[in-house]
């Protein structure tokens, strides 16, 4: 894994999950352009390589030329989600 530690991945795919969901979907041609997007945005352009993106494919689900969240990938957003909300509720 290139990216420095655990805290990075995990936030590489919460951001990766969010879009997609937020798009309910994305074509496979545009995943590239989205990962690249994503990755700009981080600034994580010295952090990542192509290997990295083996992290993501439990998140994700592919349906002829569609990628979408896959039930996992569903989960782990709703999960993270809760734990913003619980987190903003205390501050």
């Amino acid at each position: 894994m290139n990216l420095h530690n655990k805290i990075d991945l995990m936030i590489f795919k919460i951001m990766i999950a969010r879009e997609i969901s937020r798009t309910g979907g994305i074509n496979v041609k545009d995943f590239p352009s989205l990962i690249s997007k994503v990755v700009r945005y981080m600034n994580y352009d010295h952090l990542i390589n192509p290997d990295d993106l083996v992290y993501l494919l439990d998140i994700l689900s592919i349906n002829g030329d569609k990628i979408t969240l896959s039930d996992d990938g569903i989960h782990y957003l709703g999960i993270i989600e809760e734990l913003i909300n619980d987190i903003s509720k205390i501050m």
